[in-house]
């Protein structure tokens, strides 16, 4: 064989070989091209924008704390946990006290307990998922700054220093009051003057300290002051003789000589050393949870003012044509929704513990001990400060 003709023969061989590993279906063609279209719809790969910097802080700003909620954190959180805590102070006779109940559990009882399970149906619709935790003076919004509590009730006067210096948010004032002096009458202070040279009994780092000298020094009054970390700690020593006066809320002077072991032993003075503004707090960011709160004391004063009470209250439910009064209960308008709560929330709230003046009437009015009068604290119709938005939903 020549040379050309091997070079033919090989070429013929290599073109069959070709052939045979070829795809021969049509079919096998297209599943290929389809494989390969597949691979390049993979997305292409980003990278990442560097992470924008933070602005510097103004002279005297505070830095924001990492822990801040954000708008509905809170209200998740609480419903997701099944239960709301809520802090009060504790031994305040009226507003927050406990005792033990005949089973032998400790309860509280007073204003700001009652509020507090009025919130407990408003969040989760049963007043007996609550926990009221007592809160001492001293580190109350440390304690809801970190979340050990979800509200504070009527614990702490509402102050820019006190407001910003922890991110939490005062909500609305509950109870207007005006820090008071009492004094033994064994001790002859029978007016702000006769504190010279005498000691007072006072909670330590709290405005009630600090208003004490804003209205004294200027008078050129002397006096001494001894402190403690809690007020009922300072009423304690006041009463045991340790000092000559007492200083507080007027509303907590009046509790306190309520349990005297003597009433009749105590002056209350007639000066008022500053306003007090008091009021529920929680931690700053939720603006979900804040109205939550706000509208729940808001609706505790429009049943009061409406006439609604927790014994007359399926009657208008039943018969009430009232549009007004529809909205507030529930039956029409949506405000229920627009809150993100259940619909008979109101309903609920005064069955359990009735509008705001039969809570007060049954903690501080004429038939309790206390016998605080409503001044200020009565609804605008009575010449009060407390005053309802309507219940609308548009």
């Amino acid at each position: 064989m020549t040379a050309p003709h091997s070079a033919l023969l090989l070429g013929i061989a290599t073109a069959l070989l070709l052939s045979a590993c070829a795809p021969q279906t049509p079919a096998a063609k297209q599943a290929e091209v389809t494989r390969v279209v597949e691979v390049t719809r993979f997305p292409t790969p980003t990278v990442a924008a560097p992470p924008t910097p933070k602005p510097t802080l103004a002279a005297g700003e505070q830095p924001k704390h990492a822990t801040e909620v954000k708008y509905g954190d809170l209200t998740r959180k609480i419903r997701a946990r099944g239960n709301l805590i809520c802090g009060v102070s504790n031994l305040s006779p009226g507003f927050a006290h406990s005792v033990t109940s005949s089973n032998g559990l400790l309860e509280f009882k007073g204003l700001d307990a009652d509020i507090c399970r009025a919130l407990a149906i408003t969040m989760l619709g049963d007043v007996k998922k609550l926990f009221i935790v007592p809160i001492d003076d001293k580190n109350k919004l440390q304690k809801l700054h970190d979340g050990e509590v979800d509200v504070l009730i009527r614990n702490s006067i509402w102050t820019v220093q006190q407001t910003e210096d922890l991110d939490v948010d005062y909500i609305i004032v509950t109870y207007y009051d005006g820090q008071g002096i009492v004094s033994s009458k064994k001790s002859g202070i029978n007016k702000v003057e006769d504190l010279a040279n005498k000691t007072i009994c006072v909670a330590e780092d709290t405005t009630f300290e600090w208003n004490l000298k804003d209205q004294l020094t200027p008078r050129g009054i002397t006096y001494k002051t001894l402190k403690f970390p809690q007020s009922s700690h300072a009423w304690a020593a006041y009463e045991a003789g340790k000092c000559d006066a007492y200083t507080n809320t007027k509303s907590d002077i009046v509790a306190q000589m309520s349990r005297a072991l003597d009433p009749t032993e105590h002056l209350l003075l007639d000066a008022t050393l500053s306003k007090e503004p008091l009021g529920p707090m929680i931690r700053h960011g939720d603006d979900e949870w804040y109205d939550l709160v706000k509208w729940t004391w808001y609706a505790l004063w429009a049943a009061e003012e409406y006439g609604i009470t927790s014994k007359n209250i399926d009657e208008f439910v039943a018969k009430s044509k009232n549009k007004e009064i529809r909205r507030f209960l529930g039956l029409e308008g949506g405000v229920a929704k627009k809150l993100n709560t259940h619909p008979s929330w109101t309903v609920d709230i005064i069955k359990a513990v009735g509008n705001y003046g039969e809570i007060w009437d049954r903690h501080l009015g004429d038939n309790t001990p206390i016998k605080l009068p409503r001044g200020p604290n009565g609804l605008y119709l009575q010449g009060g400060l407390l005053y309802s938005p309507p219940f609308r939903a548009n």
